[in-house]
């Protein structure tokens, strides 16, 4: 039996670890069954995906974003059928022109109750530090939020995580800075966009310990959001949190 010893996170056991998932998963037999197709290459100009993962909707169409092209080259939204079939330009961000304001999607989309998509972009709005979007089956796009930084509302700057949608229909969501302290916030956001700043990270001050939060929250079958930091916490390597819906 191979033991481990306790770690703490620092920077370099992430990459150990994910080797060794690797190691351990992807065993010869898994690797001979896995096939796959290519059914869309991004062509010119470049569309770079977004981290998120693809939406179904009700229309039977994947919706999705990409990180660059489209007319301005910030970013699109985009639907496809499963087979690749039908490829659909839905929106193309112009960072803080007209209706579309906003650029780089980097999280994806987000189904709400209401059959609109939310999201967020990493960049463009008033204040080119990102923004809360929803958009409608029909291709209808409305900035919600306008992120400010460390504004007296809208607090925290470039958000880069797919929203969460809580059992309420509102959504829990992060940015990788801005707050009282710069290191990244917590927010909770209603689909008419009313927005809630819940948690200041402090990199390693007496609460609230971490910075930066990168990668999506989940909601927990308790009822509580968990997730990570890339930053702060005792060892500077990023933690672990939970967070209950009230923010605590």
């Amino acid at each position: 039996m191979v033991k481990f010893k306790p770690v703490n996170f620092t920077r370099g056991y992430l990459a150990w670890i994910g080797a060794l998932i690797c190691v351990v998963l992807v065993t010869p037999a898994a690797r001979a069954a896995v096939t796959h197709e290519i059914v869309v290459s991004f062509a010119t100009p470049p569309l770079q995906p977004g981290y998120g993962q693809l939406v179904p909707a009700a229309d039977g169409y994947y919706w999705g974003t990409t990180m660059s092209g489209g007319a301005y080259d910030a970013g699109t939204i985009y639907k496809v059928k499963s087979d690749g079939s039908d490829w659909t330009l839905v929106v193309s961000f112009s960072r803080n022109g007209g209706s579309n304001r906003g650029a780089k999607p980097s999280g994806g989309l987000t189904l709400g109750n209401d059959g609109n998509f939310y999201g967020t972009t990493q960049n463009g709005g008033a204040g080119d530090k990102g923004t809360i979007f929803c958009i409608t089956p029909a291709g209808v796009l409305t900035t919600l939020v306008d992120f400010t930084g460390n504004g007296p509302s809208n607090r925290g700057a470039y958000p880069s995580a797919a929203l969460v949608k809580a059992a309420d229909g509102n959504f829990f969501g992060t940015t990788q800075v801005g707050g009282t302290a710069g290191g990244g916030t917590v927010f909770k956001v209603t689909p008419a966009g009313v927005l809630t700043t819940l948690v200041d990270f402090t990199f390693n001050g007496p609460v609230n310990r971490g910075a930066t939060p990168f990668a999506p929250m989940i909601l927990g079958s308790d009822g509580n959001f968990y997730g990570t930091t890339a930053e702060g916490g005792a060892s500077g390597g990023g933690t672990i949190f939970l967070m209950s819906p009230d923010g605590a």
